[in-house]
């Protein structure tokens, strides 16, 4: 397969949106030297230009750049949007920033052919849906951020209680980004051991360690205004595994085959982007996963017919290849 539409020299991530996400992202990539090139684009241009000067301090390279030059980056990371407020749910946001995204779609294009667009913006799951709709790329290249980071902060939970680094550890957060997110035990592993049959130091009470889990966000928003550096660093895991065709299996949104909505679900990502959902994972659910997941489908589904009726939409057939 023949990766030659990769730049040799330089690889452009473009972030659009210069808030407390979008200049997370920024200095997480360039603190990791995940690509040759970074600029962030807003529509407050002199807060853009002085999240640049700040960044640049570091010595990478970094730089504003039009929506249109955004547009030609090999990956495009959308933060913008109007912020979750305290006390606000995700869908609470659905509306507002649908036509934000497609806004920002419209801004961008031509798009680049081969360019992976990383929705973050929330409600990530609806957003992800518009922009699948209106970037006019293979749904592999269009993506959202997903559950990466809520099965992040679910594993690194559990890593304290069960004593070994949260890297040994298989366990994915599924479903929406929000409310109706679930664990899956039932696809656990503790280094290779299913967790239902793992010897755990301690009695583990997954679900209400996932509901903490997602309720973390809330939190945070609660104390301090806004989330910005766990994701950062979630977008920055996704970014190499796209630049560096790791081939990762990782929780992202993406358009359920054969459904009006897009949801987290293991998938491999690589140079294409998105290349393949693992969609038989369902198969495999018990029977309370199944129930989980039926609601998170259908709550989704719902989000998406608020911001156009269903049948308007040009869904993706089962068994859709996502590789290009």
């Amino acid at each position: 397969m023949s990766l030659s539409y990769r730049l040799d020299a330089t690889t452009h991530v473009a972030i659009i949106g210069a808030g407390w996400v979008g200049a997370s992202c920024a200095f997480a990539l360039l603190s990791k030297g995940t690509a040759g090139r970074v600029t962030l684009t807003d529509m407050d241009e002199q807060k853009c230009q002085g999240q640049v000067l700040d960044l640049e301090d570091g010595g990478g390279k970094i730089e504003v750049a039009t929506m249109e030059e955004a547009g030609r980056a090999d990956v495009i990371i959308i933060t913008a949007g109007r912020a979750q407020k305290p006390g606000e749910t995700r869908m609470d946001l659905v509306k507002a920033n649908a036509g934000i995204m497609r806004e920002i779609i419209e801004k961008m294009k031509p798009i680049k052919e081969t360019a992976k667009i990383i929705v973050v913006s929330n409600p990530c799951d609806a957003l992800t849906f518009v922009a699948q709709e209106c970037a006019g790329l293979p749904p592999g290249q269009v993506f959202g951020s997903g559950t990466v980071l809520d099965s992040w902060r679910l594993r690194v939970a559990l890593s304290k209680k069960v004593r070994v680094h949260h890297s040994s550890i298989t366990l994915y957060v599924l479903g929406e980004h929000g409310d109706s997110q679930f664990p899956v035990p039932s696809l656990a592993n503790i280094g290779g051991v299913p967790f239902m049959k793992a010897s755990l130091p301690e009695p583990i009470d997954l679900e209400q360690m996932s509901r903490d889990s997602a309720g973390k966000a809330y939190d945070i928003i609660a104390k301090k205004g806004h989330t910005a550096f766990g994701v950062a660093q979630a977008v920055e895991i996704i970014v190499d595994v796209i630049l560096n065709n790791k081939k990762k299996v990782l929780p992202v949104s993406i358009r359920v085959p054969g459904r009006a909505c897009c949801l987290s679900l293991p998938s491999v990502v690589g140079i294409h982007g998105v290349e393949r959902v693992l969609d038989n994972v369902v198969d495999y659910f018990d029977e309370k996963e199944k129930e989980r997941y039926n609601n998170s489908l259908v709550r989704m589904e719902e989000a998406i017919a608020s911001i156009q009726p269903i049948a308007e939409w040009d869904p993706i057939p089962p068994n859709t290849p996502y590789t290009p």
